[in-house]
């Protein structure tokens, strides 16, 4: 399975996670209890102190704050569109 581990890679998806909570009114602790992980895991995910992110998790985040996944991932990643 597909992973994102960079540091600076994770950390942007991390705050580009905290940037999606926030303007749909939830927290971390709702997107813990939605992915059904612990807290302290989701928590070091958002404020990138863990920067491994599973493809398939970024996939159902992205489903439960109702945003398509790319924007969650760092602009690096997505090709130039005119």
């Amino acid at each position: 399975m597909r992973q994102v581990t960079d540091a600076p890679v994770g950390v942007e998806v991390g705050a580009n996670v905290r940037k999606a909570l926030k303007e749909n009114g939830r927290t971390i602790q709702w997107l813990a209890n939605e992915l059904q992980r612990p807290y302290i895991t989701v928590h070091r995910w958002c404020n990138g102190s863990q920067y491994e992110w599973k493809l398939s998790d970024l996939v159902l985040v992205a489903r439960l704050l109702e945003i398509k996944p790319y924007e969650l991932l760092p602009r690096s990643f997505l090709p130039d569109v005119p």
